[in-house]
C-alpha cells in the first residue's frame, strides 16, 4: 500500500482514495488519474502572487481540491514526516493561504478571502457562444454577455501559449506580434498580453513605465512552471 501511495504520488496524481466498507470487512482503493496540481491551478496561483516549492505547491493544490488540511493529508500528498509536514502548514499559513482551525494546528482551512476564487471558472476570453451573441444591433433590456471587467485567467488559448513559448526572454510587443502573424496591435495587448500579466504568467520588463519604448515581456517564476509543467506532460507550448 505505500509503495502504491509513494508511485502515486511519484506520478503527480491525486493521491489514492481509501473506502472502508466495515461491513463486509473489506475496502475499496480508489486511483484517480487527475492531475494533482493542473494547468488551472498553477494560473490561480500565478494570480495569487506566492512563490512555491514543488511539495509545497502540491500541498496548496490538494488543499484547494479539499478545501482544508489535516498533517496526515500533507503527509500523504508530500511523503513527508510530520515534523516536516509541519513545516509546509507553517509557510503556507504565513503566506496567508491557509488558517488553523483549532488552536493546536492539526487542522488548516483555505484562508477566508481565498474561498471566493476557487471555482469560479472565469477566463479572459469570452467564451464563444457569448461571442456569437455580441451584435451591433440594440438588444433591448438583454443583459450584456460580455464586459470590460477583467476576469480571472484559469486557461491558456492557442495564441498565449505560443507567447509562452516565446517568452524564456525578453520580448517586444511588436516582435511577438510578427511571429505570430498579427497586426492589431491594441486587440492583441488586451486580448492576450494583457490576461498573461494579470494572471502572474507574464510580467513587464519596465512595470512603471508601460510606455517605455524598450518595453518587453518575459515568463515570470510562474510562467517558467507552466511552460515546464506543459512539457513534462507532453504538450510542448505552441512555437
Amino acid at each position: 500500500m505505500r509503495a502504491i501511495f509513494r508511485s502515486w504520488q511519484q506520478l503527480g496524481h491525486v493521491p489514492p482514495v481509501i473506502r472502508n466498507e466495515k461491513e463486509r470487512h473489506a475496502f475499496e482503493l480508489v486511483l484517480p488519474r487527475d492531475p494533482l496540481v493542473s494547468e488551472e491551478q498553477l494560473l490561480f496561483q500565478a494570480r495569487l502572487g506566492v512563490q512555491l516549492n514543488e511539495t509545497d505547491a502540491k500541498v496548496f493544490a490538494y488543499a484547494c481540491r479539499e478545501g482544508g488540511l489535516r498533517v496526515q493529508d500533507v503527509k500523504m500528498v508530500a511523503n513527508v514526516s510530520a515534523r516536516d509536514a509541519a513545516g509546509i502548514l507553517e509557510r503556507l499559513r504565513v503566506q496567508a493561504l491557509i488558517t488553523p482551525v483549532d488552536a493546536a494546528g492539526n487542522y488548516f482551512l483555505i484562508a477566508e478571502h481565498l474561498r471566493p476564487r476557487l471555482g469560479a471558472g472565469e477566463t479572459d476570453q469570452a467564451p464563444a457562444e457569448a461571442q456569437n451573441l455580441v451584435t451591433d444591433q440594440p438588444s433591448g433590456t438583454q443583459p450584456r454577455l460580455v464586459t470590460d471587467q477583467p476576469q480571472n485567467l484559469t486557461v491558456l488559448s492557442e495564441t498565449q501559449w505560443k507567447i509562452v513559448a516565446l517568452c524564456d526572454v525578453p520580448q517586444a510587443m511588436a516582435f511577438l506580434m510578427e511571429r505570430l502573424g498579427l497586426t492589431h496591435r491594441t486587440f492583441f495587448r488586451r486580448t492576450h498580453l494583457d490576461p498573461l500579466v494579470r494572471g502572474g504568467v507574464l510580467k513587464l520588463t519596465h512595470p512603471e513605465q508601460p510606455n517605455h519604448p524598450n518595453q518587453a515581456y518575459v515568463l515570470t517564476a510562474s510562467g517558467v512552471e507552466i511552460k515546464a509543467r506543459r512539457l513534462v506532460n507532453g504538450k510542448p507550448p505552441q512555437d
